[in-house]
């Protein structure tokens, strides 16, 4: 599997997915998912526990925003559930754009 994404974002290994949890809720911020490839992809919200927590689908050519914390990690995976980016917003507005799923 191989993705590309772009945008300002604090950028975590997808090998590291089981070691990596939500922290506290104390500086507010939004992501915006931009899907520029020709897939659907699968938004997930790391929780407490590093557990996969589903918020959405996004079809090719359209983006959803989410309300979030920095320590907050996020993952984007494609219908099988195989990672494609994992991070932690930044502050201000973050987009991670993903422009190739294969």
């Amino acid at each position: 599997l191989t993705a590309a994404a772009t945008g300002a974002l604090a950028a975590e290994g997808c090998q590291d997915e089981r070691s990596i949890k939500s922290a506290d809720s104390a500086t507010a911020t939004k992501v915006q998912f931009k899907n520029e490839s020709k897939s659907r992809i699968k938004i997930y919200w790391l929780n407490y526990d590093g557990k996969r927590e589903h918020y959405s689908d996004v079809a090719p050519g359209r983006s959803y925003t989410q309300e979030t914390y920095m320590t907050h990690p996020w993952v984007v995976t494609d219908t099988n559930g195989q990672c494609i980016l994992l991070f932690r917003p930044l502050p201000g507005a973050t987009v991670a754009t993903i422009t190739t799923v294969d």
